[in-house]
């Protein structure tokens, strides 16, 4: 399990009950014509689910929040066959110092499969929208509450997705990957 540095330890542990939110990379441009999203999960141990916080139940609540939004979200099948595999993926980095309480970071990203502009063989997974984070302390019982907390997250994907859509009318299914012709240089 990746673990947070030293110093966000000690900075957690020193200033008690940490609440803090980073901004979200809003590059609107890479939502645009998305049909959905597979929804990634990762970083809940073992430890964490004993404690009332599974990858599951986060999976669910973020599943359920997309589909109120009208965001389709993508079966593994839908999404291997999708131009870019766009994937929501949404990080937990927990780190418990003591019985009683938990640290955290939370992340939310889309990643897409990218190619190189000269070289079209070579692809890359890669982060293209970013929601920001959030970092905090919570005592262990609390746990379960992050759930919660993810929304604000969500939220964040949501907006911009609404906002890509508004920019090019709905976003739309690129069914065969065939037709993906990148001309450079002009026509």
């Amino acid at each position: 399990m990746p673990r947070p540095t030293l110093a966000l330890t000690a900075l957690a542990i020193t200033v008690g009950s940490l609440d803090a939110q980073t901004r979200p990379t809003m590059d609107i441009a890479s939502l645009e014509v998305i049909p959905g999203v597979l929804v990634v999960v990762e970083g809940l141990t073992a430890e964490a689910a004993r404690d009332g916080l599974t990858a599951n139940d986060v999976y669910a609540e973020i599943e359920g929040l997309l589909a109120d939004a009208d965001v389709t979200v993508l079966t593994e099948r839908e999404w291997s066959d999708l131009i870019g595999n766009p994937a929501l993926q949404v990080n937990f980095q927990l780190l418990k110092p003591s019985p009683h309480l938990y640290l955290y970071n939370v992340t939310i990203e889309l990643r897409q499969l990218t190619v190189l502009v000269r070289d079209s063989s070579k692809g890359a997974w890669t982060r293209t929208w970013s929601g920001g984070s959030l970092l905090g302390t919570t005592p262990t019982a609390n746990l379960p509450s992050l759930r919660t907390e993810v929304h604000t997250l969500v939220h964040r994907f949501i907006d911009a997705y609404r906002e890509a859509g508004d920019r090019r009318g709905r976003p739309i299914p690129l069914p065969d990957r065939r037709r993906i012709v990148v001309a450079a240089g002009g026509a």
